[in-house]
Formats: C-alpha cells, sequence, structure tokens
C-alpha cells in the first residue's frame, strides 16, 4: 500500500519552500517601497498562503524540504517559513531546536525570519516561547528575538512581560537592553528616559526611537516639548556619529550600518521640528540617499531646491524625483516631467539599477518651476499635514508613505497602526476610516 509520502512530489514541495519564502522576503522588503501599496501585500499574502498551504498539505515532507532549504541558504525568509510550520505543531520544540541549529551560526543573517514569524504567530502562543527565552541563560540572540518580537503587536503588556522587562532595560547585554526598549513604551515610558544617557549608541537611539516612534502612543504618554527636543538631540547626534563612520567600513559592516543609520535618520525626520538649523548640517554628512529620506519625513517645502539638485546625481536621480513628487503632489509623468526610456545602448546608471519602476525626471524642467510649498507646515502631497490627508495616504498610498502617515497619525496621538501587519487585517482597520479620506484626484502622487 502506498503511504502518503509516497504520493508528494519532492520537486513540486521545493518550489512551495522557495515560493514561500520569496513571497515572504517581497513583502519583508518593501516596508519602505514607493512601488507596492496595500492591493500589492494583499496579492503577496494570497501566494504566500498559497505557497505555505502546499508545505502544510505534504505534512512532513514539506517540514523536511523546508529546513533542507534554510539548510542550504541560511537566510531569513527560510527561518521565517520553517518557524511558522513549527509553531503549527502541537509540540514545536524538536523543530524550533533544529531552527535554532542553523540560526545560531549566523543570528545576524536570519534572526530578522524568526522575529517575524513569531510576531504573526498567535500572541499567546508567541507569549509562551518568548518568555521561555527570557531565561536566565538563554542565548542573547533569542532573548532580543522575544522582545522585538512582543514589540510588534501592540496590545497591553502581559504581567509576565511587564516583570521581566525591568532586568532586561537593565542588562549588562546592550543588545538586548536595545531590543527591551521597544517593548518599554507600551506600559513603561518612564522607564525610557534614563537609557536616553546609555553609554551604548544603540541603545540610546533605540530608547529614543520608542518614545516618539508608532509603539510610544500606544503608552498614551505624550512627550512634552523639552522631552521632544532632548528625544530629537539623541537622535541627531547618533545619525551624525554614525553617518561620519560610514566612510570608513565596508562590506557586510556598511550594508549594516547604513540600514540601522536609515531607520534612525526616517524617525528623526518625524521629530525635528519644521525649520530646525540642525537639518541643513546633517544633509551635508548623509549620504544622498539617506537625506532624500531625511527630507521626505521631515516634511519642509524648504528643501525642495535640495532634492532637485540630488536630482543630477547618477545614484539616486530617480528616488530624488519620486520624493519630490511625493512631497509636492506633481506626478512626473502626467505633467510631463519625466524623461523617456533610457535606450538599450545608453550606459546604465547606478540609479537605474536602485530604482527599477521609478520615472527619471527631467531636471531641468522641473527646476524651472521653482514650486514652492506652504511654509512652517509639514507637507505630503502638496498639503500640509492633515488627519484626513495622512488617513488617505494608509489607505491609497505606497507603504513608504504609509509608513509616515502611520507614525504621523501616531504622533498625532491616535492608535497605532502596523503597515506590516496582515493586509486583510490592515483593510479592517482602515474600512471606517474611509469615508474620512480625502478624494483620491487630491493624492495623484501619493
Amino acid at each position: 500500500m502506498m503511504s502518503a509520502r509516497d504520493l508528494i512530489i519532492p520537486p513540486l514541495i521545493t518550489r512551495h519552500a522557495g515560493d514561500a519564502a520569496f513571497y515572504w522576503q517581497q513583502r519583508d522588503g518593501s516596508v519602505h517601497s514607493p512601488l507596492v501599496g496595500l492591493s500589492h501585500l494583499l496579492e503577496f499574502d494570497r501566494l504566500l498562503d498559497a505557497h505555505m498551504d502546499g508545505l502544510r498539505v505534504a505534512g512532513d515532507a514539506g517540514w523536511d524540504i523546508a529546513l533542507a532549504q534554510l539548510e542550504r541558504w541560511a537566510t531569513a525568509p527560510e527561518v521565517f517559513v520553517c518557524t511558522t510550520l513549527a509553531l503549527e505543531q502541537a509540540d514545536p520544540s524538536a523543530r524550533l531546536a533544529a531552527i535554532w541549529a542553523v540560526i545560531q551560526k549566523n543570528p545576524q543573517r536570519m534572526l530578522r525570519g524568526l522575529i517575524a514569524a513569531m510576531a504573526a504567530a498567535p500572541s499567546p502562543l508567541a507569549n509562551t516561547w518568548c518568555l521561555q527565552w527570557l531565561r536566565t541563560g538563554m542565548p542573547t540572540a533569542l532573548a532580543v528575538v522575544a522582545w522585538r518580537a512582543r514589540a510588534l503587536y501592540a496590545l497591553p503588556l502581559e504581567a509576565e512581560f511587564a516583570q521581566a522587562l525591568p532586568a532586561a532595560l537593565a542588562s549588562p547585554d546592550p543588545a538586548i537592553r536595545a531590543a527591551a526598549c521597544r517593548v518599554a513604551a507600551l506600559s513603561q515610558a518612564q522607564s525610557l528616559q534614563p537609557l536616553l544617557q546609555d553609554p551604548d549608541r544603540q541603545v540610546r537611539a533605540e530608547a529614543a526611537l520608542a518614545l516618539v516612534g508608532g509603539l510610544a502612543s500606544g503608552s498614551k504618554q505624550a512627550l512634552t516639548a523639552p522631552q521632544q527636543t532632548l528625544v530629537a538631540g539623541v537622535l541627531w547626534q547618533a545619525c551624525q556619529d554614525l553617518g561620519q563612520e560610514l566612510t570608513g567600513l565596508g562590506g557586510w559592516y556598511k550594508a549594516k550600518a547604513q540600514h540601522r543609520l536609515a531607520r534612525w535618520v526616517c524617525h528623526l525626520g518625524l521629530v525635528v521640528p519644521i525649520g530646525h538649523p540642525a537639518v541643513e548640517p546633517l544633509l551635508k554628512l548623509l549620504p544622498a540617499r539617506l537625506g532624500l529620506w531625511l527630507v521626505l519625513h521631515h516634511g519642509d517645502g524648504h528643501y525642495l531646491p535640495w532634492i532637485v539638485q540630488q536630482m543630477d546625481d547618477p545614484d539616486v536621480s530617480r528616488f530624488a524625483g519620486w520624493v519630490w513628487s511625493a512631497l509636492t503632489g506633481v506626478d512626473l509623468h502626467s505633467q510631463g516631467l519625466s524623461l523617456p526610456p533610457r535606450a538599450p545602448s545608453q550606459t546604465p546608471r547606478p540609479t537605474d539599477t536602485h530604482d527599477p519602476g521609478l520615472p527619471e525626471p527631467d531636471v531641468h524642467r522641473i527646476a524651472a518651476m521653482e514650486l514652492r510649498l506652504p511654509s512652517g507646515c509639514v507637507s505630503l502631497g502638496g498639503q500640509p499635514q492633515s488627519e484626513v490627508l495622512l488617513n488617505t495616504v494608509l489607505w491609497q498610498g505606497p507603504q513608504a508613505l504609509r509608513w509616515i502617515a502611520a507614525r504621523r497619525l501616531a504622533l498625532l496621538g491616535r492608535p497605532t497602526f502596523n503597515t506590516r501587519m496582515r493586509a486583510r487585517d490592515q483593510q479592517n482597520l482602515l474600512w471606517p476610516l474611509q469615508q474620512q479620506a480625502a478624494p483620491a484626484h487630491e493624492i495623484a502622487t501619493v
């Protein structure tokens, strides 16, 4: 008699494992995408679910093949797939141990997938394992996973996590202190204030991010003006110091530093007051792409001429055009402000590789417009910031702008909105806000 395994087609299951990893990677990498919107997330989720179902139907054979893919490629997407399958078992311990045996060889490369899978799992199940990983004697990397995963679902903090948090914030390991900062804003925001003076730069920055980021609104403890100034100063100094170090870094270390700096810069742009003199010197220090991220999140129309100057930079020309369009609300294509597609015979530029799908701006025509935005206020899509506009961006905009809208709404005291959550869950939360949204033509490029 044929067994269930005899009915399995290994190449097909291998394809399911590879495609599930691929679609999770597409989804995870889209958080700040200028092209991917909510409709794309829905499609990514649908395809990811379909391929995960293929692995589930294959049973133990599906797990074996998924684990083999993890052992072969050893990257975060394979970790996400395997962890998701493991957590669906009555007793996940053996499978989680097999996953950890791979991760511990290079945690920096793979932890993101474990964090995402734990955050996506039902919270009671995820909490059970995260609390185990917070026990004394567990590897530091697992404690980091536990705190970062718990931070991704902004529910009231359970008593067990609340009891463990003070020790984590005082841990001798800066990686644990930094990860715990992400959770502290949920219920113990006051405990973050001393960490703004922590000897470790990453811990100082994470404390500042927790106070002003999307999690801060979950604590319902608004920052006073002096506190906001202090937090912005901590972030500014961290960005300046790391920006100065970039030139001396190379390879993996430089890529990691740039990723970290980009995250800090985005949050810094949200909290620095419009017109603050510290922005301009930081723009001179940062690489052009990071400077453009700073200006986009800052929303100060004063820097439109600086953005236009970056359109001449072959490394960021297309991205600079998109940032200008996002802030002004002027669509490059429809307004005749983009150049024709480059001929195959033309030498490609770095921006063509880094920013595929974005139009190449016609710098001379854009500069001749001398467009101005309202002064003294945050602008997006050519309009001053408003709740109606931000809700519209959450519904219709690309992920990069949806992230900004969610954080700005949080800073206004509105409930935290996670643009990483499953697209269907996002839709369910956004339906009540749809009637508050501005007409689509008002945010044509958003």
